[in-house]
């Protein structure tokens, strides 16, 4: 039987949602919801119900995919789970980390899938490196870059682009957040723009971390330092590459890596999670990136 889904908000990530998911067999697009939109956009099925009242969808999905203004997060998906509906929601969870932790309390009393959409976690980049390199980080650099689109922004950069490497350098440094530093600009919004921040880790490992949101060109790498290798993440490109230090020499290899569909990768697990009842993807994970970056945004407003 095919997983009848709904989609919540069809702004830039909703709409790639929607595009994705009619790629997937085992799912049928039944519903879509957006308060703003009002007429139904050309690539959504003529058999797909439109409405603006997501609460339309209540008795005709078995999941939905979320991706509204954070904001509307904890009560557009309290209401879902409490209509037994499992639910994929676009970050950042939640506002705060109490709403995000009731919302995994109220996934847990009905039984229901929570998925947070950190899809970087699901590029093949990623992926590739945190399955098949055991080397230990100390040191890694991040750069998220994306050029300037004249829309209402309710998030500051850290909430909106810094979190994905945020949520990777917590995955590949396991040890405990020692110390937070930060700065950042506002230029276009009423949030931070741009921003570079700092975190020591108790076992002696660094990460910094650059966002903006108005560079001229889009740029998602990440550069991992090791004992003896240096290891350059190419996100967009899917591409790894790195350079072995021996003797003195640099000894550069290329990594093979399968291009896909990340998006698509995380729909499909989504699906996973809810037919065998669990979900390999831990709250926990999700709750500590949430925590890293408001305490990094709390830092920056002081």
């Amino acid at each position: 039987m095919r997983l009848k889904l709904g989609i919540i908000g069809l702004g830039r990530m909703g709409k790639h949602h929607a595009r994705v998911s009619q790629m997937i067999p085992e799912v049928e697009l039944i519903a879509i919801a957006d308060i703003h939109q009002i007429i139904k956009p050309d690539f959504i099925p003529s058999s797909v119900l439109f409405t603006q009242n997501y609460k339309d969808l209540f008795n005709l999905v078995d999941a939905v995919i979320i991706a509204t203004p954070t904001a509307t997060h904890y009560t557009i998906t309290n209401d879902f789970l409490s209509a037994n509906i499992h639910v994929l929601l676009e970050k950042p969870i939640a506002p705060t980390l109490h709403e995000a932790t009731k919302l995994f309390d109220k996934a847990i009393q009905k039984n229901r899938t929570l998925h947070i959409g950190h899809v970087e976690r699901f590029n093949p980049a990623f992926t590739h490196y945190n399955n098949n390199i055991s080397h230990r980080p100390f040191f890694i650099e991040s750069s998220r870059k994306t050029p300037f689109m004249p829309h209402i922004i309710s998030d500051s950069v850290l909430l909106d682009l810094m979190i994905h490497d945020i949520d990777l350098v917590l995955q590949l440094i396991d040890s405990a957040v020692e110390n937070i530093e930060v700065i950042g600009k506002k230029v276009y919004s009423k949030n931070f723009d741009i921003s570079t921040a700092h975190i020591k880790f108790s076992n002696g490992s660094h990460a910094f971390f650059h966002a903006t949101r108005i560079a001229q060109m889009p740029k998602r790498t990440m550069v991992i330092h090791t004992k003896n290798n240096i290891f350059r993440l190419d996100f967009m490109e899917q591409s790894i590459e790195s350079d072995a230090l021996e003797a003195d020499n640099k000894v550069k290899q290329i990594f093979k890596i399968n291009k896909e569909n990340a998006l698509l990768l995380e729909i499909k697990h989504f699906i996973y999670a809810i037919n065998s009842k669990t979900d390999v993807l831990n709250g926990i994970k999700d709750l500590t990136t949430l925590q890293v970056t408001l305490d990094l945004q709390k830092k920056l407003m002081t």
